[in-house]
């Protein structure tokens, strides 16, 4: 029976492996000062940008931004699951996965999705098998004539359904419980006399992976004339359309080592392309590009070539990708469109013009920021008043959005050239820099916040927690962040030996998970033999701010109900440490020693 792992066990299985050797087992790697470089595994890397912190048991790419802990690499690299991850760690070290004892309805929800996984994987097989055994079938010839070879039915691992209505459930000997599991799945369907019968039948069978390699549903096409012409699995535990890309897992490593990605629209447009070597490209399922496509793909590469039919609706979905995108553009990342002859997909035309004119077509792609001011001015007369009024109110809400201060600057200036305007002082209609401006400052005051400089600190020097006192007297919810930060501390006095990599497996699991991750490779610019001083400075401030708005409570309190002995010696201590200045010495070696005879000193 699946059960879930103790989290204890994964705790001391990262602390007891030294992410430095797991590496160098991998890739090569040299020390440089107290960090390790070597070119990044996970994108196209010639000079070295990969480093590995061995106090923080930590990697982080200045590359490409991929960063975590020794799970998280083994999950990249060897391209396993979370569990997988955690029994190679264990098999390193010799040891055995220890599992919670009681968590029956996680164990279950475990223990039914490796069944679909299994399930889904024998699917996949029969229609492979199927495919491969009856070359002299409509199917195999079907797919000789669009062009697809041995070599990539083998590696997209295409099969056919057959025209029957139950060949699955015999072929495969399946009971009751495996035909209930796969009526999860959409494979098998249930009708209301309790009879199952198949979803797919009489199509080309595509599986659809997810970033593991795990069979996650199915994309079948006819081969007649029937309709729907693609008929995808429907939403199941373990399928979400909106967020997965045909070929994402199979091209995996050809579009990190590239660091570019070519979005498609169809499957059969990613298959020929790869049989071309352009083996760099992914499809969505039947569906618009969504967000989480979009930050899915920017995670993994930082240039994307959007590849559609040159047709009306191929530039409205290029028009609704790139309106979409613009919020996740970074600055080292990059957007460019390619637009095909009418009537032709990169299937077809990949086929009738070969790899190098092809090639030659995403060479000359053209860039958002183009794309962005053609598509604008398509329906505009610049030469009125009227057409630039109109341009200035199309595209200065569109360009507000942009978080790339590159992309923004080379936006409004584009704005301003083709506006013809070029003193500043005439662009109060648009407003556009005051608004980048008022953005980055906003963005400027919540990263830079003491609080948010003390938690990253924490986060990536959990000795620190040494020197924080205890805060019940004081309420610490007034403060965002804070009580985050006592939790951190908390966790790290609990664990003597706990490193940044603890913290970011502790915090997995949870809604927090980015924003850990996120602190854990903050850039404060600090000296590192100034760290413990900024920390303790800060600490200090936050501390005053917390001393005066609890005063302001008890005074508030005093003059409404009285206060009682307590809250009146509580007031005179907190009031005495701000007087005295005895704050720096609350949270230094000499704590224990600042006010003693006080009995309220257990509480601060």
């Amino acid at each position: 029976m699946a059960k879930r792992i103790l989290s204890s066990f994964i705790n001391d299985l990262i602390s007891q492996t030294n992410i430095i050797d797991l590496i160098k087992n991998k890739i090569p790697i040299n020390k440089k000062g107290k960090n390790f470089l070597a070119c990044c595994p996970f994108h196209d890397d010639k000079n070295p940008s990969f480093t590995v912190n061995e106090d923080k048991q930590f990697y982080y790419c200045f590359g490409c931004g991929v960063h975590g802990n020794v799970i998280d690499f083994l999950m990249l690299y060897e391209h396993i699951n979370f569990v997988e991850a955690i029994q190679e760690l264990a098999s390193i070290q010799g040891k055995s996965v220890i599992y919670e004892k009681n968590n029956d309805f996680y164990n279950k929800q475990l223990e039914e999705r490796q069944k679909l996984y299994e399930l889904m994987e024998k699917v996949k097989n029969f229609y492979q098998l199927f495919l491969i055994k009856n070359k002299s079938h409509h199917a195999y010839r079907y797919l000789e004539t669009r062009g697809i070879n041995k070599k990539s039915i083998q590696t997209f691992s295409i099969g056919y359904a057959p025209e029957n209505w139950n060949h699955i459930r015999h072929f495969l000997k399946l009971n009751i419980e495996e035909c209930n599991l796969l009526v999860k799945t959409g494979v098998l369907i249930k009708n209301k006399k309790n009879q199952y019968y198949e979803r797919f039948r009489n199509r080309i069978m595509f599986p659809l992976r997810d970033q593991y390699g795990k069979i996650i549903g199915f994309g079948g096409r006819v081969i007649n004339k029937n309709f729907p012409k693609y008929l995808n699995s429907p939403e199941t535990c373990i399928f979400h359309k909106k967020e997965q890309l045909y070929g994402f897992f199979e091209q995996k490593t050809n579009y990190i080592k590239k660091n570019c990605l070519i979005i498609v629209e169809g499957y059969f447009d990613v298959i020929s392309l790869n049989q071309f070597g352009i083996n760099y490209s992914v499809a969505s399922l039947g569906t618009s590009i969504t967000v989480n496509h979009i930050q899915n793909i920017f995670k993994v590469v930082d240039k994307v070539i959007c590849c559609y039919d040159g047709d009306f609706a191929g530039k409205k979905a290029a028009w609704r990708l790139l309106t979409l995108a613009l919020s996740y553009i970074r600055n080292t990342k990059q957007m460019y469109f390619v637009f095909l002859p009418l009537g032709q997909d990169p299937d077809s035309l990949i086929h009738q013009e070969g790899n190098k004119i092809f090639k030659k077509r995403i060479k000359q792609a053209i860039p958002l920021t183009k794309f962005f001011f053609d598509s604008l001015l398509s329906k505009i007369d610049l030469s009125t008043d009227e057409g630039k009024m109109r341009l200035s109110t199309l595209a200065q809400p569109l360009i507000d959005q942009v978080q790339s201060k590159t992309l923004y600057n080379l936006l409004y200036q584009t704005l301003k050239n083709k506006l013809g305007i070029f003193d500043e002082n005439k662009l109060n209609t648009l407003n556009i820099k005051k608004n980048y401006e008022k953005k980055i400052k906003e963005n400027s005051d919540i990263k830079s916040n003491t609080i948010r400089l003390l938690v990253a600190l924490l986060i990536q020097n959990p000795y620190l927690s040494k020197i924080v006192p205890s805060l019940n007297i004081i309420d610490t919810s007034k403060i965002v962040g804070l009580s985050l930060f006592m939790q951190i501390v908390k966790h790290c006095k609990d664990n003597d030996n706990l490193k940044t990599a603890n913290l970011l497996e502790l915090y997995r699991q949870t809604n927090l998970k980015k924003t850990i991750e996120k602190l854990s490779i903050y850039d404060h610019m600090i000296d590192k033999k100034k760290i413990k001083t900024v920390f303790q400075d800060s600490l200090v401030n936050i501390l005053h701010l917390l001393i005066n708005r609890h005063l302001e409570i008890l005074i508030a309190n005093d003059r409404k109900y009285g206060l009682n002995a307590s809250d009146k010696q509580k007031f005179w201590v907190l009031k005495q440490m701000l007087l005295n200045n005895k704050i720096k010495n609350w949270i230094t070696k000499d704590s224990k020693n600042l006010l003693k005879n006080n009995s309220y000193i257990d509480l601060l």
